[in-house]
């Protein structure tokens, strides 16, 4: 009789532990979705009245993908980030991810990769960041950007604003110096309007992950919301949804001056390739020494261009010798340029993710057989800090000599989505082998 009663303990247990798992759409909880009013093309009042954009559409594919009983509402930034603070939303559908912010806030993985520019009127004195922080601003309120510049402790006037739009149309009428702002949103923004005297001047800052924000400790809609994020960039709903508000921006930015930082790596990449055929005709026709001196300048433009990446990228010699690691590369795997002569095996330290395997990318370097190992195969990062990337490699040949280009993907956020979901259907299976027993039990 006891051993039936603890089993009878036991069964309640796992029956509230598989109910408590279950998600927001089975609650029937109606979700508050907040975004801007005026952060084209991210989020906005359309001509009808009604909220459009990038964010938007991505916050709707998820709540579609995941059954989310949601209400979505714009409202000016500044009311979007105090409702935020005081728990009065559930998700705000899109908000630059900072070191200041995480700890306020929970994010999810990105849906968005972002920099910041300094907008000026064509013939300022500004041309810098620096010169910028010393100059007359006109920021939008509780921005990323204003975070930034009350970071940084600028010197000259800072004039608050409701929106992007708002900033650039004053810059635009000479009422401030500079605008910190969204370099694709800025150059859209500018484009559009016809406010041919604005331009972006200096290196491009502030590179964040753009995400959708919540409050801080709500794991489980953080996971419903990563889950819903990787489902539509499976399934081609992602790729349909910014093709539609950015592919033909970047299609019109090849014949502007206005290069915007999307177009900007597909761009180079090609402007790369492009040099270095023009650079192997060339050198077909010149004697030994010049196509060495000339090797060595191409090898010098194409270290800044992979420098100027996201994508973190190794290249190494068929004898094994680390020729460049670019800086996206330097934070991934700890190791620093100068560092390269400790070789291949300790910068590239990986094992197989599936059985654990220790694996030699020397190796991999040295026999044809070991592309097949690398390419698209998911493999650890075992360096200073665990990371669980992608790998992939190709050849590089520059006038006849030829080497090897590692290039990685970290996607330890997406290993961790995929693992909460699993452990979820285990429970699930669980509850229902429980629920079998329950029903042998009545009937014995």
């Amino acid at each position: 009789m006891a051993d039936y009663r603890n089993r009878f303990l036991i069964l309640i247990l796992l029956i509230f532990i598989v109910s408590s798992v279950s998600g927001y759409e089975q609650a029937g909880q109606q979700l508050l979705f907040l975004g801007d009013t005026s952060y084209p093309p991210y989020e906005f009042i359309d001509e009808k009245g009604k909220p459009a954009g990038f964010n938007v559409e991505i916050a709707r594919a998820v709540a579609g993908e995941m059954g989310l009983n949601y209400r979505l509402e714009l409202m000016p930034w500044v009311d979007v980030v105090g409702r935020l603070d005081r728990g009065e939303t559930d998700v705000v559908i899109g908000m630059f991810r900072t070191s200041a912010r995480l700890e306020k806030y929970d994010f999810t993985i990105p849906h968005f990769m972002a920099s910041y520019a300094v907008f000026v009127r064509k013939g300022s004195p500004v041309n810098t960041l620096g010169q910028a922080l010393g100059a007359d601003l006109i920021l939008v309120n509780k921005d990323v950007g204003h975070d930034f510049v009350l970071e940084q402790g600028a010197a000259g006037n800072l004039k608050l604003v409701d929106s992007v739009e708002e900033a650039l149309e004053r810059l635009h009428r000479g009422e401030g110096e500079a605008v910190l702002a969204n370099r694709l949103q800025g150059a859209m923004l500018a484009y559009e309007r016809g406010w041919d005297d604005i331009q972006a001047v200096g290196e491009p800052f502030l590179q964040k992950n753009y995400c959708m924000s919540l409050r801080k400790g709500d794991a489980r809609l953080l996971a419903i919301l990563n889950e819903g994020l990787n489902i539509i960039k499976t399934n081609g709903r992602y790729d349909e949804i910014y093709n539609k508000w950015f592919g033909m921006y970047a299609v019109n930015q090849k014949s502007s001056s206005r290069i915007v930082l999307v177009a900007f790596v597909v761009m180079a990449v090609c402007l790369v390739v492009v040099a270095l055929v023009m650079l192997w005709n060339f050198l077909l026709h010149r004697a030994v020494v010049g196509k060495t001196a000339e090797l060595a300048a191409g090898r010098v433009n194409l270290h800044r261009t992979l420098d100027s990446i996201d994508e973190a990228v190794i290249s190494v010699n068929f004898q094994g010798e680390v020729l460049h690691i670019n800086r996206a590369a330097e934070n991934l795997t700890g190791w620093k340029l100068e560092e390269i002569s400790v070789g291949l095996d300790r910068i590239l330290n990986v094992c197989n993710y599936e059985t654990a395997d220790i694996l030699s990318a020397c190796r991999c370097v040295l026999t044809d057989s070991g592309f097949e190992e690398f390419d698209g195969t998911r493999l650890l990062l075992k360096t200073r800090k665990e990371k669980t990337v992608v790998i992939s490699s190709s050849f590089n040949r520059i006038s006849g000599s030829s080497d090897v280009v590692f290039v990685f993907r970290d996607i330890t956020e997406e290993i961790e989505v995929q693992n909460r979901l699993r452990q979820s259907q285990k429970m699930e299976a669980l509850g229902q082998m429980v629920g079998g027993v329950a029903h042998d039990f009545n009937n014995m």
